[in-house]
C-alpha cells in the first residue's frame, strides 16, 4: 500500500472531527423568533456568578422557559459537545441524535432547517462510517485505519465531503440558542 494512501487513512478520523469541530467559533447568525412570542414564559430571575471588578455581583439571567430551550438545557452537555470529540463511539453518535431530536422537535421555523441539516450530518456520519464496515471508535485505532481496503477509503472520504454544512449550520444554531434562550452552547 502506498504510504500517501496510508495517510489518508489515517487522517480520515481527523478530517471528521475538523469538519465538525470547525463549526465551534460561531457566525452565520441570523435574527430568530425568540419563545417569548409564541407565549413562552420568559424566566428573568437572576443569580450571582461572580464579583465584578468594582466588588458588585454580575447576574446570569437564567435560561428561558419554554418547551424548545427546555429541550436545549435538557441535553445542554450533548449539544455543546456537538462539534467535539464528544462522539468517538457508535453509542455517543446515537446520544446526540438522539439529543438534537430533543431540541429540534421544538425549535423554531427560521432555525428548524439547520437543525435538520445537523441531525442529517450525524446521521450520514454514522451511516458512511457504516457503508465502510467500520464503527465510529474504529477510525481511532490505527491498526484499522492502516489496513482500510480502497472501498472503505472511498466510503469515508464521502462521509467527510458531506459534512461541508455543519460548521455553518451549527453556528446559527448556536448563535439563535444563546439570544433566545440564554443557553450557551459553544462554552466547552
Amino acid at each position: 500500500m502506498p504510504r500517501r494512501t496510508l495517510r489518508s487513512a489515517a487522517a480520515a478520523p481527523a478530517a471528521v472531527l475538523l469538519v465538525l469541530t470547525a463549526g465551534c467559533t460561531g457566525g452565520g447568525d441570523r435574527e430568530q423568533e425568540m419563545p417569548e412570542a409564541a407565549g413562552a414564559s420568559a424566566t428573568t430571575t437572576a443569580t450571582t456568578t461572580a464579583a465584578a471588578p468594582t466588588g458588585t455581583p454580575t447576574a446570569t439571567p437564567a435560561p428561558v422557559s419554554s418547551p424548545y430551550c427546555d429541550a436545549v438545557v435538557a441535553h445542554r452537555d450533548r449539544l455543546a459537545a456537538l462539534g467535539r470529540d464528544a462522539f468517538l463511539t457508535d453509542a455517543g453518535l446515537r446520544e446526540t441524535v438522539a439529543a438534537v431530536d430533543a431540541a429540534r422537535a421544538h425549535a423554531p421555523r427560521r432555525v428548524s432547517a439547520q437543525w435538520d441539516e445537523l441531525r442529517t450530518s450525524l446521521v450520514d456520519l454514522r451511516r458512511g462510517v457504516a457503508s465502510a464496515g467500520l464503527r465510529l471508535e474504529d477510525l481511532a485505532d490505527a491498526d484499522v485505519t492502516s489496513s482500510l481496503s480502497p472501498e472503505q477509503r472511498v466510503a469515508l472520504r464521502r462521509t467527510v465531503r458531506s459534512q461541508r454544512r455543519v460548521p455553518e449550520a451549527r453556528a446559527t444554531v448556536v448563535a439563535q440558542v444563546r439570544r433566545a434562550c440564554r443557553v450557551d452552547l459553544s462554552a466547552p
